[in-house]
């Protein structure tokens, strides 16, 4: 909860993070920090090849209130 998770891409260049299979603006970077529930993946383009890595789900757990006794 207000956390967040990094990703990183195994290329350093080329990269478009995509979210829910859409491109993320601004998402070149090989790391990219995510906030956001989603599934998350990132094409790699190198020269006239590229390649889409496998998904990956991010969740975000909710709060607990604490019990009162």
């Amino acid at each position: 909860v207000g956390g967040n998770t990094t990703l990183t891409s195994s290329a350093a260049n080329g990269n478009q993070w995509l979210l829910n299979g859409n491109p993320i603006a601004g998402a070149t970077n090989q790391t990219l920090v995510v906030t956001t529930a989603g599934t998350y993946s990132v094409v790699v383009t190198s020269g006239n090849c590229s390649a889409t890595s496998a998904a990956v789900a991010v969740t975000q757990a909710t709060a607990t209130a604490p019990v009162a006794s």
